[in-house]
């Protein structure tokens, strides 16, 4: 993954989006917390408002891998099926880790 290049799609130098980056990705586990703890207690209106904020936040960075996952989580929340929850928050955590590890 290439943050110079996603940052500057995004009109800001390397370390302004890496700030950004940083706080991205504690939010982006504090999601991923509230998606898991909301999912184990059958709330899928807050799973899917936590998935709903990390989808957004991940497109508007440009991280569409997130994004695209985040989208499956908040649909398959919203209706319900809580069985995908934990497969899907892993997968966004694992690509969280490709993130850090690009720093």
């Amino acid at each position: 993954m290439d943050l110079l290049e996603l940052g500057s799609k995004l009109g800001l130098d390397k370390n302004e989006f890496k700030e950004l980056v940083k706080f991205f990705l504690d939010s982006a586990a504090s999601d991923i917390q509230k998606i898991r703890s909301a999912c184990q207690k059958g709330d899928g209106e807050t799973a899917a408002a936590s998935a709903h904020s990390l989808k957004g936040a991940s497109g508007n960075l440009g991280f569409l891998d997130i994004h695209e996952l985040a989208k499956k989580a908040e649909t398959d929340s919203g209706n319900s099926n809580f069985d995908e929850c934990e497969t899907v928050s892993s997968m966004i955590e694992e690509k969280l880790e490709q993130i850090k590890k690009s720093f």
